[in-house]
Formats: structure tokens, sequence, C-alpha cells
């Protein structure tokens, strides 16, 4: 069991090796996890969990606020941030290489 929302997770995603999972619900942040102890290894203000890379190394998140982040998934740091003319960034993910990201955006929150 992964205990850490408060609102009900609208997403969860499995890296490559299975050894750990992000999760992302209404509350605007994403939690990584490690699968074999269930613990939180972090967690991600302002970020919805979108994909692994192929190699499973880095965590593709979107943001509400017009940001598509690269996150290292075993340090829990950001490596680089996108944004464009958008408002939202809706959901983003690898191509199946992990040389290209794909986004949807917006330019309402609605």
């Amino acid at each position: 069991t992964f205990r850490g929302h408060t609102t009900m997770i609208q997403k969860v995603i499995i890296s490559p090796d299975g050894k750990k999972i992000a999760t992302s619900s209404n509350e605007e942040f994403a939690k990584l996890w490690d699968v074999g102890s269930g613990a939180c290894l972090y967690t991600f203000l302002d970020h919805e969990a979108c994909d692994f890379s192929p190699d499973g190394r880095i965590l593709l998140t979107s943001s509400r606020s017009g940001y598509v982040n690269l996150l290292d998934s075993t340090l829990g740091k950001c490596i680089m941030s996108f944004t464009g003319p958008s408002i939202v960034v809706w959901s983003a993910g690898f191509s199946p290489d992990g040389r290209l990201i794909a986004a949807t955006c917006s330019t309402s929150s609605k």
C-alpha cells in the first residue's frame, strides 16, 4: 500500500525495471515510490507524473504552470525544465527510443 496522496490518484506509471512507481493526483504534485519497500522517495510540487525514459533514469513530469520537467529518478533532482507559449501542460511522453518528448498543451486552464 502506498500512502501519501489525500485525493484520488489520477496517474500511475511503473518504471521499466519495475522498481519504482510514479503517481500524481488532483493535488498537483507527483510522488516517486520504491516498489519493494512502499516508501515515498520524493515528492515533486507542481508536477504531474507523465512517463519514465526507456532506461528508467529520468521521470518526465508536466505542470499546470506551463512546464515540462526532466527529473533524475535516482537523486530526485530536476535536470532540465522546458516552457513554451502555453499556460498549462496537461501531459507529456517519451518516444520509444527516448530521444524525443511530446507534450499536450493549452492556453487555458479549463
